[in-house]
């Protein structure tokens, strides 16, 4: 048995290091070689004394340079948990600090691994794996979380954990790589509440999870897969996800699950910010900076594709069902889906209603149906297609064929409708305009205090126009030197059919066509129905005026 003794400062003696041997070689102040050694010794970690002790199979002591050589089954703990084993480890009292170049493994508490070789200072609590990291965390009832690295650094004072080249996480099915790894740990709370990868960040989850630490966001939801140039994650004390930021350059995948469409969905940004419940559940994601989003059908699926362009968006989840209940969208919102687009500067998606809110110039265009919406607002029933819009109504439709055939004008002369309000029925394709209702194809022109288009199952069309109908129409194109007719009308209402290229007026109030220069005819006596109808688009008969009083066409 050797003692080390130390007088402190109030001149009390206290045993420093006892040190217990089978057998010992050598001289007190040279080196001594002792065999089956057992070593207890103080240390000051953080201004704070502890106790620790270390076994071995043998040890070369040097009482002077207060240094022990430690080899073969080595074995140290301390009495705050942590213990150490390796093949050879080098103590200096005087420094407080050990070290080796051997493999070792270690455990404290939660944390556990291997490396090859490590160096040790207790006073500043300095701990540096040199080679080949190998670390498990088993916290609670959660799955062990694994982490590799080329080497690792730990500073308690700072409270700050690196792991530095090659790094690779695992737990159960998710996996993340990265250049470097920062962990930041509480000592006081033994718990760690912040992780940082940094550069060339690869995370990939599997179902049920979308990031190590929180629970299932949405049953059976599929696989996803988060790239980026650094994550930062946070944690409660009881280790569950509380936010995660990943950016710059983030770009997050979305594989569908079991009861999910099969549709791939891409999502990217300069930052991705998901934010959890205290259940580890996203309940909000926002991003920031060139916002993209779009889908991609599975095959042998056949899904039209949807696509989002928008300079950030701020959506809140419902932690149980993991479905968005509001979406807000702000500056240059562009959606598409198949030949439908729509854009605005801002939008409000109410998943509750299904509803996405257009303001601020917003634009809905449908190339397949040759249709431009505009207005100051515009609402849009996504599982519906119905469509709302209110103030400033401007609406353009072109027709399928090249060549106008009718009022509701052709492929190179569109139809344009202004009102207050809009309302779209997607079922039975039926549009309805009010509140000054106006529409205009070529130089035809009518008025009224709504006007309907309706889309029949044949592609054809049928407008009605009611309340106060005013219409200025030319009928025929113009001839060779002469000025088309323009015929004018008033009535209660109108009803245009394209099939049969017909306008019957009802309760007309008055009738005036200008033929010969563009003076309407003398009145013939009294007003009568004409003896052969004149009527619309160059028809030889007609039934549309029969009901309408008015002068007999010359």
């Amino acid at each position: 048995v050797h003692r080390t003794v130390k007088t402190d400062k109030d001149g009390n003696v206290k045993e420093k290091m006892v040190i217990r041997a089978r057998s010992m070689e050598g001289k007190e102040q040279e080196e001594q070689r002792l065999k089956t050694v057992e070593v207890n010794l103080d240390y000051m970690a953080q201004g704070k004394p502890g106790k620790a002790t270390i076994t071995a199979d043998e040890a070369v002591y040097t009482a002077i340079l207060q240094k022990a050589v430690f080899q073969g089954h080595v074995h140290l703990t301390t009495e705050d948990g942590a213990e150490l084993r390796t093949d050879q480890l080098v103590y200096r009292g005087d420094r407080q600090s050990a070290k080796s170049d051997y493999p070792a493994q270690f455990k404290r508490k939660d944390l556990s691994g291997t490396a090859k070789g490590f160096t040790y200072e207790a006073e500043s609590g300095r701990l540096e794996l040199l080679q080949d990291v190998h670390l498990k965390i088993q916290a609670n009832d959660n799955p062990a979380t694994f982490i590799n690295s080329a080497r690792a650094e730990a500073t308690r004072q700072e409270g700050l954990l690196r792991f530095l080249g090659g790094v690779e996480v695992t737990q159960g099915n998710d996996r993340l790589t990265s250049d470097r790894l920062f962990v930041n740990f509480s000592d006081e709370e033994k718990t760690i509440y912040r992780a940082q990868a940094i550069d060339d960040v690869d995370l990939w989850t599997g179902a049920g999870t979308q990031l190590p630490g929180m629970t299932a966001a949405t049953a059976g939801a599929g696989p996803r897969h988060l790239t980026c140039r650094r994550l930062d994650l946070w944690f409660r004390p009881d280790h569950t996800l509380q936010q995660a930021v990943a950016g710059p350059h983030a770009d997050l995948t979305m594989m569908p699950g079991p009861k999910d469409p099969p549709e791939k969905k891409h999502l990217s940004s300069d930052v991705l910010d998901f934010i959890f419940d205290e259940k580890g559940r996203l309940e909000e994601l926002s991003t920031l900076k060139d916002t993209t989003f779009n889908t991609e059908a599975i095959p042998p699926a056949k899904a039209v594709p949807r696509t989002l362009e928008c300079k950030r968006f701020v959506a809140k989840i419902d932690p149980v069902t993991g479905q968005a209940t509001i979406i807000d969208f702000t500056r240059d919102v562009a959606f598409g889906r198949g030949p439908q687009k729509a854009t605005a500067q801002h939008a409000v998606y109410d998943g509750a209603k299904t509803t996405l809110a257009l303001t601020e110039d917003p634009v809905v265009i449908d190339e397949e149906q040759g249709t431009e919406l505009r207005a100051q607002a515009i609402d849009i029933k996504t599982d519906l297609g119905d469509i709302k819009a209110r103030d400033g109504v401007h609406h353009v439709m072109r027709g399928k064929s090249a060549v106008r055939s009718g009022l509701l004008g052709s492929a190179e002369e569109p139809t344009v409708i202004t009102s207050g309000l809009l309302d779209y029925t997607a079922k039975n394709k039926r549009a309805h305009y009010e509140r000054e209702a106006l529409l205009r194809s070529g130089k035809d022109e009518i008025r009224a205090g709504g006007i309907t288009v309706e889309e029949r199952p044949d592609g054809k069309r049928r407008l009605q126009a009611t309340a106060r109908v005013t219409s200025r129409m030319q009928p025929k194109g113009a001839s060779a030197g002469k000025t088309p007719a323009t015929v004018e009308a008033r009535a209660a209402d109108m009803t245009y059919d394209e099939d049969r290229n017909q306008i019957p007026w009802r309760r007309a109030s008055r009738w005036r066509s200008s033929r010969r220069g563009g003076k309407p005819p003398a009145p013939r006596g009294r007003t009568r129905r004409p003896r052969r109808p004149w009527c619309w688009w160059g028809t030889t008969s007609c039934s549309a005026i029969r009901a309408a009083r008015c002068r007999a066409a010359p």
